[in-house]
């Protein structure tokens, strides 16, 4: 998450000293290609890596495709409804790879308009709580998939808003939300 504010900044305009952002990516490049790390969670961040690394113009097709390969494997009735296939199809559309990126972000978005339980269907998880999940995939639709994000349901935000009325926020899902609500 630091590498991505990082980015953002730097895409602002804002000075960001070289050495920061070359320690933070060098991290994300062993994070991206280790394929020892095999649970949802951890493939979830290796997928986050993997877009970090694409939005700055690195060459990440192999380490896109080891980690899909990897989800499809181990979570094949899954990974599609994670927030890993939003980070993957952001980065297949920064790779300009439209068909996958469109199979791939449907699924996420169809999350993120969903019927919310009674009571919130609050679960947490390592980057899984509902705000960092809906807020990072309406930032992901919004910055790259901009016809999309058009014909988000008002839902969409309803979603999103109702963790924070909840008072359910950290700084992760705050920071990703200011984000996601930037793009959008």
């Amino acid at each position: 998450d630091a590498v991505h504010g990082r980015v953002s900044a730097r895409e602002r305009g804002i000075a960001v000293p070289k050495d920061m952002l070359d320690a933070g990516n060098q991290y994300l490049q062993k994070l991206a290609a280790n394929d020892s790390l095999g649970s949802l969670d951890l493939l979830r961040q290796r997928a986050y890596a993997v877009y970090l690394l694409t939005r700055q113009g690195n060459v990440t097709t192999n380490s896109l495709a080891a980690v899909q390969k990897r989800l499809q494997d181990a979570y094949p009735n899954d990974w599609k409804n994670d927030l890993a296939a939003a980070w993957l199809a952001a980065s297949y559309q920064l790779l300009k790879q439209d068909k996958e990126a469109a199979a791939l972000i449907a699924s996420p978005q169809a999350m993120l308009e969903r019927k919310r339980a009674s009571d919130g269907g609050y679960v947490t998880g390592y980057y899984l709580d509902p705000l960092p999940r809906d807020a990072s995939g309406l930032y992901l639709i919004a910055k790259h998939f901009p016809e999309r994000v058009r014909k988000l349901s008002p839902r969409a935000i309803d979603n999103l808003a109702a963790p924070l009325v909840d008072n359910r926020y950290n700084t992760l899902s705050s920071a990703m939300t200011i984000l996601a609500l930037d793009a959008y």
